[in-house]
């Protein structure tokens, strides 16, 4: 393991890194843009992001995963085909019953469900630095076991072109154990 896996290693290092990065900052204003980002990786230990500080990433369980940052993007790229099918197909849509939109917006993750903070984490991270026009709720009615599932039923409709009516019904309706209330199960 190199030094500088080990120095990012734990949380007290990243913030030493981090305040130098501060002390940087304030030296050379034209550097405020990336400084700012590598902040925010280095303030919530995304690993996925390690390489544009250093060469190599460290991994640690005080870290978020790759794994983490991998289904964030694949729920966020979900919601963002469910929703462009949504718009393409709105008159198409009433046949569903949509009574309302919490199925098919993405919600976000819950940060104080100790399972969702680091894809809570995450996302915050992930929607202040890539472009992403994906309305999201600010609510948690959908839980990261529902996004789940939804996302195995998306997995084979992923290569498509644009998700048919079937496939948003198959995809947002189709719960084998989770019920929503005011939503008949199909």
């Amino acid at each position: 393991m190199s030094g500088k896996d080990l120095m990012l290693q734990h949380p007290f290092n990243r913030l030493l890194l981090l305040h130098s990065l501060q002390m940087k900052h304030i030296l050379n204003q034209t550097l405020k843009e990336d400084i700012k980002f590598y902040q925010d990786v280095l303030i919530n230990g995304i690993e996925s992001e390690y390489n544009s500080i250093y060469d190599e990433i460290s991994t640690e369980d005080a870290t978020i995963s790759v794994a983490v940052t991998d289904e964030v993007c694949e729920i966020i790229r979900m919601f963002e085909a469910i929703h462009h099918a949504l718009e393409n197909n709105c008159h198409s849509i009433q046949r569903l019953g949509f009574i309302d939109d919490y199925i098919y917006s993405f919600n976000g993750f819950n940060g104080k469900n100790p399972e969702e903070r680091a894809h809570f984490i995450y996302l915050r991270f992930y929607m202040e630095y890539h472009p992403c026009t994906l309305p999201i709720k600010d609510t948690n009615f959908l839980s990261l076991k529902q996004y789940r599932m939804m996302l195995d039923r998306y997995k084979p409709y992923k290569t498509s072109k644009e998700l048919t009516i079937d496939q948003l019904e198959h995809i947002c309706f189709t719960y084998s154990d989770i019920n929503f209330p005011g939503i008949a199960v199909r």
